[in-house]
């Protein structure tokens, strides 16, 4: 059973905000970007969809340890296999029969098993379910077997109907052999049901109406649930995490099939492919100070169709709160106040995290970071918590995105460097990535070649996965293995 809510807990914090004026222990608090807090309960799914079958029925065949029959079948679509049925009956000592799935080789059914299982029989004739293991998929448009087995000896074995015909199942025939190895056809078909289930491919997105909102004002996310597989899933779970600055007041979730838990939990069942659109309205809190910057973030858990977790991605929405009008000129102070507040307490922290070096240029750290803030690979010589790898890669992201909002001039400009003391942030964006240099020295220029053609590499190499990325890390991975060519001039 599905239930709602599954699987974040009440406790699960994404908190994130960052105001005009605040001390650095704010600072840290502000931007540390929370995951999710434990691992997901499996939902029960339903694996045993009827795919293929013939149920036509005229003359039992023994099956035993010198008589194994095989059925041949052509799935007209791919799906994942999991249950074969036969109509048999036990007809000596109890005994379970042995059914597998094997490939074709040559018109006849392969040496190994691709998918295997066995059951114990009644001694009436009836159906028997035999579930199979692995879920291994049968392509469309390709011939496999249902081969059935027994070790009892003549007489003490099974019973297997066929359908009396050739032409029962027209896609496939039966066949025979004393060892398994060596077939011969039957002539008529067998009878037989398959069962098996397709499988969902997901991928989600957030956007906001706006990046700022006035004070009384409303911004609404829209949250896209995309599924482009041939099979549905069995939950999409969405945990909207507001910060403390923004508060609910509606969503339209039920719409899309969603069933709310709190203020801002979401439980999606049986998603079928498509894709699944709901909005959410937040209004600014009461108090919350001119130039708040705000990151509202969206955790998914996406199951496979059986209800195993298949993904889980972060998705992380900055949005400026202004007293007035978005854009006037009291909130280009504001950003100025907030970048001396985030150097001023950037400072602080490097201070303490990084140790000096002697070489012209030395790299203190290398950041490499999604167009949405999430941490993607990083190199350094210190070992500095992973939490705080993420909160820095999010504090570079929401200064830029805030320093953009600000000085708008229609010109695409990005914000390239920070600089406070002997230290420098280097930033340099890629298509759908941005890499940030902590370095001390005055040798820019060399430096910012071998980092563009780092950013070049990983647009060249990831670019495909990153505009897609669904928050895997697998996916990722290699990039920090190119991270060290900056070190070579």
């Amino acid at each position: 059973m599905i239930t709602e809510g599954e699987p974040f807990s009440e406790g699960d914090p994404v908190k994130v905000s960052v105001r005009g004026r605040f001390i650095l222990g704010s600072l840290l608090a502000a931007v540390v970007l929370a995951g999710f807090l434990g691992a997901s309960t499996t939902v029960q799914g339903h694996p045993y969809h009827l795919q293929i079958s013939n149920e036509i029925l005229a003359d039992p065949n023994a099956v035993d340890f010198d008589a194994w029959f095989a059925q041949s079948i052509r799935p007209a679509s791919s799906f994942f296999v999991s249950r074969v049925s036969l109509f048999v009956n036990d007809t000596g000592v109890s005994d379970p029969l042995t059914v597998s799935i094997r490939a074709d080789v040559s018109g006849d059914p392969a040496a190994g098993d691709l998918a295997v299982g066995s059951a114990d029989g009644p001694a009436t004739a009836g159906w028997l379910d035999v579930d199979l293991s692995p879920y291994v998929e049968l392509l469309e448009n390709t011939t496999y077997w249902i081969v059935a087995r027994s070790t009892a000896s003549p007489g003490q074995g099974y019973d297997w109907w066929d359908s009396g015909s050739p032409f029962a199942y027209p896609a496939g025939n039966g066949a025979g052999s004393s060892d398994g190895i060596n077939w011969g056809s039957m002539g008529v078909d067998f009878s037989f049901r398959v069962y098996g289930f397709l499988q969902p491919s997901l991928s989600f997105s957030a956007i906001a109406s706006s990046p700022d909102v006035q004070a009384g004002g409303f911004v609404t996310f829209t949250v896209n649930l995309t599924n482009t597989g041939t099979g549905s899933a069995a939950a999409i779970w969405v945990n909207v995490t507001l910060p403390p600055e923004l508060t609910y007041v509606s969503d339209d979730a039920a719409n899309a099939g969603g069933v709310r838990k709190g203020a801002s939990k979401f439980t999606f069942t049986n998603v079928a492919p498509g894709v699944r659109t709901f909005n959410l309205t937040a209004t600014p809190t009461t108090g919350v100070a001119n130039g708040t910057i705000t990151v509202t973030a969206f955790n998914f858990v996406g199951t496979d169709h059986n209800g195993a977790t298949l993904i889980r991605a972060t998705r992380n929405l900055s949005v400026t709160v202004f007293d007035s009008g978005p854009g006037p000129p009291g909130a280009v102070a504001w950003g100025w106040l907030i970048l001396i507040a985030v150097l001023a307490g950037g400072a602080v922290l490097f201070v303490v995290l990084w140790r000096r070096r002697k070489s012209e240029v030395t790299i203190d750290d290398v950041f490499v970071g999604d167009s949405g803030g999430v941490l993607l690979a990083r190199s350094s010589p210190l070992a500095i918590p992973l939490q705080d790898s993420d909160m820095f890669v999010g504090m570079l992201q929401a200064v830029q995105d805030f320093v953009r909002d600000s000085f708008k001039t229609g010109t695409g400009e990005e914000m390239r460097s920070l600089e406070f003391g002997e230290r420098t942030v280097l930033i340099e964006r890629g298509t759908d990535h941005f890499i940030a240099v902590v370095y001390r020295g005055h040798a820019r220029a060399p430096l910012l070649r071998r980092v563009r053609a780092l950013s070049a590499e990983i647009d060249a190499k990831f670019g495909e996965v990153l505009r897609h990325w669904d928050g895997s890390v697998d996916a990722v991975e290699g990039i920090a293995a190119l991270l060290p060519k900056l070190a070579t001039p």
